[in-house]
């Protein structure tokens, strides 16, 4: 419930408030930590001091996009270590089977 998110915001963690079949990466757990700081100006006990739906609209895009370029930067990041790891392996292949050098030569019989 969004009491319960909320409560577990504020012990610090909101990883617990998050849907488990939603993927956890450091970019989503940070929206989901913007996201319950909106809810709970949302909720607040004073409503000249909630925020306005352009404020909430405006609040959520910034996040959204925040998160896509958080989501981008690991997605790439990741892809360089499985490329990395590729290479080496590729390496490791040649230098069993005796083929030094990068490039290699085909003659035809």
């Amino acid at each position: 419930s969004c009491t319960q998110a909320l409560s577990k915001l504020r012990e610090g963690m909101p990883v617990i408030a998050m849907d488990p079949r939603l993927n956890r990466s450091p970019a989503s757990v940070k929206a989901i930590e913007k996201v319950l700081q909106l809810a709970c100006e949302c909720v607040g006990p004073i409503r000249q001091s909630r925020p306005s739906m352009k404020e909430c609209v405006e609040a959520l895009w910034a996040i959204r996009k925040e998160f896509k370029e958080g989501a981008q930067l690991l997605s790439s990041t990741s892809q360089r270590s499985v490329d990395l790891l590729e290479m080496d392996a590729r390496r490791k292949r040649r230098n069993s089977l005796g083929i030094e050098g990068e490039t290699f030569s085909f003659l035809s019989a």
